[in-house]
């Protein structure tokens, strides 16, 4: 399920800073044992042709033999002619690790191989080459710290490798490196290239096992290094030469000075031009917002300024580079004695300036780290500062780069759950575990968007079982901003909208829906098949994400029956009325039929009144209602409407505003206004119309040019036209002065609450295709009741 997306635009400003094996060719021999195959891409800075490396190890040494180890491949599994040049065998861990290099290859072309030896060969794998030049979209996945145990993510990565969803791979840092692992991700890196950058959990003897097992572009035996991708120039580093200085300097001052060189080359006009997109990728991020003490917890993380506390917290004698130091106070003439001490002077700029600077100014776009077991977006950022294109588009034409921590793919360690409190430079944040999708399209336009792990179920017993299906729990506490589908009235036949929610709910747009009642039209006609039918229809919404709903007069027959044994909602009352929590949101669910169907006695009617004002004193308790400061309720049957037709929204007099004729004092409209209601969700009229903030008839906008900032009133919507058998209901032809927006259009409405204040929701016309044509934003800080009382301003 995607839960986060990311598309950028525009650029720096120039100057601103399937196959079979192969049948019976080769006896292997049982001590022979071929571990894992690992492919890699090498970087060319022509791009007239491709190459690739391919990495394996057996247990056996092959290096005494005449041809040693090599690779078979060729266009036809049948017809494997080609030898590939022999690289080298390291002996590592009891073990043999052999590269080799495959040049000379076409570009965009499948090729198959397997490798070897005289003494066996492994199973048959395939790669697709790069195209050639820099004008194709590449598509890539992209994460960090993937372990052998807790591998949430793998199954979902190894399927959509296999799939040919992807071009490479990028595992930005903390493998649980080993043969037991490679083995793991064979069924990905044995097809695709399989790009890397050390963690800290690779650091032991100086980083032995990843140097060994992964074959990287360059001579630093993958330590750091580039490579060009289509219109991408992407940078590896290691960030863990900033924390194991045990293994001295010099591979820090290496890296800074190569990193220098690199970025001074890539920003060349010629090379800009061809590859305007520079990706830079390593583990530990610079920022975070998790709760543990991690560096890119704090403000001075040594990536992103270097190491200027490191120093002055130092003695100067007792600073070493190497043999030499750089400071002493003895009476000799060494170097140490001077002023200019060549190894500090050259350092001094090392310790200086960390990466931040560096990747500011060459105009780097977006940064991937890891280290983090969760995800987290921030917004365009330089020294803490937000640099956002603009209101409406922050990632287009940014000022600063892009910085995701995608380190949740799984391991061992589980999850690192977030401070409660965002910062204002943290976009999105999920501690579900998962992965991203990095898919750049041309020069200007990149695309990101997280993957999450999700749970499959299915469910049955011993006489069968349903297909499988999955679901995303929702994230602990308030501080996420929920998106939900909501609309009304959809029927069995005439679902208009429902194509486009499928399509929606599908690609993981919500986290709920919320249906307000009318189902299926009738869900008991002919003997409750047409229910049955209705209920296969929203299986592929209702099976992936909660269906929330209430019921509507359409299923009054035998007091609800229906209705109260086909959904099951929060509570004890069969899905009449309840409430939950979602976010920072405190829905309420009603039944507005009991205020209808009197035949069915007052009980419900009376139970409902009481049980809704003891929910909403406490939603409106201080220390609730700051954790949960927006209150919505939805029903079925609106308050108010300007529909034609003689439906009791048209009068003054609507019962669950008012009350029942018999009672008039059990209405609703004073009871929400009083306990600061911010939004009413209805239905039964098959068209869409959004009010005013309203209050017995008069409209109390928190403005005249922001009318919704702060309104002082509830605002009520009805969504009624998802569609069904018996159509539209049009409006009287004169717009009454506390009715905002209307439209006959067939459609639904998306909510998204971004946070405490900010509230946006938008009517979505399947007749334009699922355009957007009636929007409103909702911005609260001061709307905010104690219970029982009336505070607004």
């Amino acid at each position: 399920m995607v839960v986060d997306r990311l598309a950028m635009g525009g650029r720096y400003l120039s100057g601103r800073r399937g196959v079979a094996r192969l049948h019976g060719r080769y006896d292997v021999p049982l001590n022979f044992q071929v571990t894992h195959c690992v492919i890699c891409t090498r970087a060319r800075v022509s791009d007239k042709a491709t190459e690739m490396v391919v990495t394996w190890s057996t247990v056996n040494d092959t290096r005494p033999m005449v041809e040693g180890s090599w690779v078979e491949y060729g266009l036809d599994v049948l017809n494997l002619t080609a030898n590939s040049s022999y690289s080298g065998t390291t002996s590592f861990r009891n073990q043999f690790i052999h590269r080799v290099k495959l040049t000379d290859l076409e570009p965009g072309s499948v090729y198959v191989y397997h490798c070897g030896s005289e003494l066996g060969w492994s199973s048959v794998f395939w790669f697709k080459t790069r195209p050639e030049g820099q004008s194709w979209s590449p598509m890539l996945a992209v994460y960090g710290d993937l372990g052998n145990s807790y591998a949430e993510s793998l199954t979902l990565l190894q399927k959509e490798a296999h799939i040919g969803l992807y071009d490479a791979f990028i595992h930005a840092g903390d493998f649980a490196v080993g043969d037991e692992f490679l083995r793991q991700i064979e069924s990905i890196a044995g097809y695709v290239p399989y790009m890397t950058c050390p963690g800290n959990h690779e650091q032991a003897n100086n980083f032995s096992d990843y140097r060994n097992r992964f074959s990287m572009p360059g001579n630093t035996e993958g330590l750091w290094y580039s490579f060009d991708v289509g219109p991408i120039h992407f940078i590896s580093i290691s960030t863990e030469v900033y924390y194991f200085l045990e293994y001295g300097f010099e591979l820090l001052t290496r890296q800074f000075n190569w990193l220098k060189e690199d970025l001074k080359i890539a920003i060349l006009a010629e090379n800009r031009a061809l590859r305007p997109w520079i990706i830079v990728y390593g583990h530990r991020p610079m920022y975070c917002s998790n709760e543990n003490t991690d560096d890119c917890t704090t403000n001075q993380t040594q990536t992103r300024t270097g190491f200027m506390e490191l120093l002055g917290a130092l003695r100067p004698w007792i600073i070493v580079y190497g043999h030499r130091p750089m400071y002493c106070s003895n009476e000799n003439t060494d170097d140490c004695t001077t002023n200019q001490t060549q190894t500090r002077t050259g350092f001094m700029e090392l310790l200086g300036k960390g990466l931040e600077d560096l990747f500011y100014d060459y105009g780097v776009d977006l940064e991937i780290w890891a280290h983090e077991h969760s995800y987290e977006r921030l917004w365009p950022i330089y020294d803490y500062q937000i640099y956002n294109g603009s209101l409406d588009s922050p990632y287009s034409n940014l000022e600063a780069p892009v910085h995701v921590i995608t380190g949740s793919a799984g391991c061992s360690e589980f999850h690192d759950p977030f401070k409660s409190e965002q910062p204002y430079w943290s976009a999105f944040r999920s501690a579900d575990y998962g992965y991203n999708r990095l898919k750049v399209f041309n020069s200007s336009h990149l695309y990101m968007e997280s993957v999450c792990y999700v749970a499959a179920y299915h469910c049955g017993s011993e006489k069968g079982w349903s297909p499988v299906f999955w679901f995303k729990t929702r994230p602990p506490g308030h501080s996420w901003s929920p998106a939900l589908a909501v609309y009304g009235d959809l029927g069995y036949h005439n679902a208009r909208s429902l194509p486009h929610l499928q399509n929606e709910v599908q690609r993981g747009f919500y986290d709920a829906v919320i249906h307000a009642g009318d189902f299926a039209y009738d869900m008991n006609d002919e003997e409750g098949n047409v229910g049955d039918k209705f209920l296969r229809q929203i299986e592929s919404m209702a099976g992936y994400i909660p269906y929330m709903t209430c019921p509507g007069n359409h299923e009054a027959n035998n007091n609800f029956s229906d209705y109260r044994n086909r959904f099951s909602m929060p509570g004890n009352t069969e899905g009449l009325w309840y409430s939950f929590d979602v976010g920072p949101i405190h829905f309420i669910s009603i039944s507005t039929e009991v205020y209808y169907f009197l035949e069915y006695g007052f009980e419900l009617l009376t139970r409902q009144f009481n049980w809704l004002k003891e929910d909403l004193k406490k939603a409106t308790k201080p220390s609730n209602r700051a954790l949960r400061p927006w209150i919505i309720v939805y029903g079925h049957r609106p308050m108010y409407c300007s529909n034609k037709n003689i439906d009791d929204c048209t009068m003054n007099q609507t019962r669950t505003r008012i009350g029942t004729p018999d009672i008039m004092n059990d209405g609703l409209e004073d009871m929400f206004y009083n306990h600061g209601v911010d939004l009413e969700i209805w239905a039964h009229e098959h068209s869409y119309e959004r009010l005013w903030p309203i209050y017995n008839y008069q409209i109390y906008n928190g403005s005249f040019r922001e009318p919704y900032r702060n309104p002082g009133a509830p605002v009520h919507v009805i969504t009624g036209s998802a569609g069904c058998d018996e159509k539209h209901d049009p409006f009287k032809s004169k717009q009454p002065y506390w009715s905002a927006f209307r439209s006959v259009d067939y459609g639904y409405n998306r909510l998204k609450v971004f946070n405490s204040s900010h509230l946006y929701m938008e009517y979505v016309s399947v007749e334009h295709h699922g355009v957007s044509i009636g929007r409103s934003r909702c911005t609260n800080s001061q709307y905010r009741s104690t219970g029982g009382s009336d505070t607004r301003s």
